[in-house]
């Protein structure tokens, strides 16, 4: 099943990015100064953005859009004899979060990132995380969590060498539900 959906997933994932290139223009998540929390040397940062994921009701197999369609995920026929136009339309498809833990005494963060979706079951995600540290000359790096899953849920986290300084988090993707849906993740950023 998975060999079949691979050459979707490709062309998908280049309509993703395109996507989230224009929604990053649009949407910017910050967390704001009365939620941030400032730090010593010895104290750790915390920081946590959430931003929604949306389903794209555009690129669905005949079978797929039936069941959203039915389901009311996306707009359907207006009436028997016609069928209103699919454009670029989203619908809502649940949450998605990263956060940060920087421990600057040890030059290191902890990355935590997820999503929930609203809409079923994830078959497969193909997450992006990218981080950077804003310090002139100061770390930067971005790995993958990509692979079939079978869950609403998910969480992971990993350990970067950040250095000293103000680290900022991104999470970017798409995940595939059971059905045929697959939804963007509209770029979360979060910073120390």
């Amino acid at each position: 099943m998975l060999r079949r959906l691979l050459p979707r997933l490709s062309r998908f994932a280049r309509i993703c990015t395109l996507a989230i290139a224009i929604c990053t223009s649009v949407i910017s998540v910050s967390a704001s100064p009365a939620n941030a929390t400032t730090s010593s040397a010895a104290t750790p940062s915390v920081t946590t953005v959430s931003a929604r994921m949306v389903l794209d009701c555009v690129h669905l197999t005949s079978k797929a859009r039936a069941y959203a369609v039915s389901h009311h995920y996306c707009g359907g026929a207006t009436s028997k004899s016609h069928m209103s136009p699919y454009t670029i339309v989203s619908g809502a498809c649940g949450s998605s979060r990263i956060s940060i833990i920087h421990y600057p005494t040890v030059a290191q963060a902890l990355i935590l990132w997820g999503f929930d979706s609203t809409q079923g079951n994830v078959i497969f995600r193909n997450l992006t995380i990218s981080w950077n540290n804003s310090t002139p000359g100061g770390a930067r790096g971005s790995f993958g969590d990509t692979g079939p899953m079978l869950s609403t849920r998910w969480r992971n986290q990993r350990v970067v060498n950040s250095g000293a300084g103000t680290i900022f988090a991104a999470l970017d993707g798409w995940i595939l539900l059971w059905w045929g849906g697959t939804c963007a993740i509209l770029h979360p950023v979060a910073h120390t």
